[in-house]
């Protein structure tokens, strides 16, 4: 049931009171195994056998390339799919190509049953995570070539001479980067069967675009609206020549990882356009790291390697910002792709984040110094370095980095049963941000899925019950436009009262509000609590669809699809995934 509680300012705040039990229990409760009953209903295409069938790729060679290339791609895979690169092989028409295969790296924990689709084998430790395949493809005038590949049995034509990745990329020329930016993008486009890229476990919870009714105007716009971020306006045949995204010198268009949000979505859309511009930005920013041998005479050097160039230029200043350094797009791209650039910087992006955000010390931070935002993202680069890396030591980091969470969770001064209680937005008062919560939840399911510890699930769904909790309101007294919408809080009082209820702020992120609200939803084992957090998503995503339809515009010289400020286009959309994968 929903009780309402008044503000001071005479403003109701729906309050969420799951059932008829106190929190205790509901926490506890929230420990409890998943049964099978509350498991999702992920993609079935390896029921039967993807190993004789064949995965199929599309390849489509960049704008001016023709002729017989040297191409090569990554092929992610699912546990227990493959443990030898000596069964790979790729058919062209019925004929087998020589090819080059290397792994790219392995499953090293046990992925999560729950995160697995049906045929795959949730055991699979050790089993290649992907591989890099190589192959010489004749485009003839510059058409697309469909291929096969095929697991499970020895290949008899192998490519003698194989090349270093970046050999096999040409410098982007056309459309979003010209040649003197220096960005790179394959010679062709691998486009992977989508079911087949949900099921190979790059991102926790993929949900595909299409598949739930309540999220059809949300898919949509993820698309429409990713055409902005690159200033192409072709397809809403809308001229544009104002409120153009200058994402080649300013930082802002990069906050919340860029180039992640391009590559989920393509995993969950199938877009073309979204991968090949998820390569180009991977490529720029991993090229906006500074390396060791830009810090060469930085003293301390840990106070330059890993952080975005753009939003630090100055190498000699004694504080950056951690924000900006990020390793899930660079696990992303290096998973689709085997570019060692992109593994190499994920690695400098760690000693950024764990200079300005130190997720060991997540319980012991001064409250000044704490957020969702720092700590989220500095718990997603070093779950991304462990995946890539399988560093035992690594391992261990994150283990106890989840207890120091935990700590937090639980045992601060404040604690109020779920949400992480600071000094919020730098000033006195002692509260969280609904919005900023988001970007730590799903680090909390990133990090579950590499490592399988039982303590996170728990975690992230006292997170989602506090922020159901506490919040979210239902709008009154702002006149026609918002009443009776369904908003998150921009900012919570540790004691659940409102410290920022402007609905022009918090509906901006009614989406990402959403995710971590599904995410709970799919953990949450108490079907009271299950059902509330399921309809709170329900409520949310209509109050998302309203701003689409706002920043639809009719104005001449400016986009369609207006994008303001840029950055919001990734909060908005970079968790869109986990909706239709947890809330029916």
């Amino acid at each position: 049931m929903r009780t309402t509680v008044w503000h001071r300012d005479g403003r109701s705040r729906l309050r969420t009171v799951h059932g008829w039990r106190p929190r205790a229990l509901r926490a506890l409760a929230a420990l409890l195994p998943l049964t099978a009953a509350q498991a999702g209903t992920p993609d079935g295409v390896f029921a039967n056998g993807f190993e004789t069938v064949g995965i199929a790729v599309e390849l489509r060679p960049a704008a001016g390339v023709s002729g017989t290339q040297r191409i090569s791609f990554g092929l992610p895979l699912p546990p227990g799919a493959l443990t030898d690169t000596a069964a790979v092989a790729l058919l062209q028409g019925g004929e087998e190509l020589p090819i080059h295969v290397e792994s790219l790296g392995q499953w090293h924990a046990v992925l999560p049953a729950r995160l697995a689709c049906e045929g795959t084998d949730p055991g699979g430790v050790g089993s290649l995570r992907s591989v890099l395949i190589q192959a010489e493809v004749d485009f003839g005038s510059g058409e697309a070539r469909s291929v096969r590949v095929v697991l499970g049995a020895p290949r008899s034509q192998t490519l003698p001479d194989p090349l270093p990745v970046e050999q096999t990329w040409r410098l982007a020329d056309s459309g979003s980067y010209l040649a003197a930016d220096g960005v790179l993008e394959p010679r062709a486009l691998a486009l992977i069967d989508p079911a087949h890229l949900r099921c190979a476990g790059l991102a926790p919870a993929l949900g595909a675009a299409g598949a739930r009714a309540y999220m059809a105007a949300t898919d949509q716009a993820q698309v429409d609206f990713f055409y902005t971020t690159i200033n192409d306006f072709g397809p809403s045949a809308w001229p544009a020549t104002q409120g153009l995204v200058d994402y080649k010198t300013d930082f802002e268009p990069w906050l919340y990882d860029r180039p992640a949000v391009y590559y989920l979505g393509h995993l969950r859309t199938g877009n073309a356009d979204l991968l090949r511009e998820a390569h180009r930005a991977a490529h720029f920013y991993a090229q906006n790291i500074y390396t060791p041998a830009q810090c060469a005479d930085v003293t301390p050097n840990w106070d330059c390697v890993g952080f975005f160039i753009l939003k630090n230029p100055d190498r000699y200043s004694s504080w950056k910002d951690p924000k900006y350094s990020y390793a899930e797009s660079l696990e992303l791209a290096w998973w689709l792709t085997g570019l060692p650039l992109f593994r190499d910087v994920a690695m400098y992006t760690m000693e950024a984040v764990d200079r300005g955000a130190p997720i060991l010390q997540a319980d012991t931070a001064n409250d000044q110094w704490f957020s969702e935002r720092w700590w989220g993202f500095a718990l997603q680069v070093n779950a991304s370095v462990y995946a890539m890396t399988g560093d035992a030591d690594q391992l261990a980091k994150l283990q106890t980095a989840i207890g120091a969470f935990q700590e937090r969770q639980d045992k601060h001064p404040l604690a109020n049963g779920g949400c992480f209680i600071y000094d919020w937005d730098g000033g006195s008062e002692k509260g969280y941000s609904p919005w900023m919560s988001a970007l730590l939840q799903y680090a909390f399911l990133n990090t579950w899925q590499h490592t399988g510890d039982a303590r996170l699930p728990g975690m992230m769904v006292k997170l989602a019950g506090c922020v159901s909790d506490s919040g979210i309101w239902t709008v009154t007294g702002t006149g026609s436009q918002l009443d009776g919408r369904v908003v998150p809080l921009y900012g919570v009082r540790h004691d659940g009262s409102a410290l920022d209820n402007d609905p022009w702020n918090g509906i901006e992120h009614a989406l990402d509000v959403a995710s971590l609200l599904a995410i709970g939803a799919g953990f949450a084992t108490e079907p009271a609590l299950r059902a509330q957090l399921q309809d709170d998503v329900r409520a949310l995503v209509p109050s998302h669809e309203w701003t689409i339809d706002f920043w639809t515009r009719a104005t001449p010289d400016y986009p369609r699809y207006r994008v303001v400020p840029p950055r919001k286009y990734a909060w908005q959309y970079h968790y869109a995934h986990v909706l239709p994968y947890f809330v029916p």
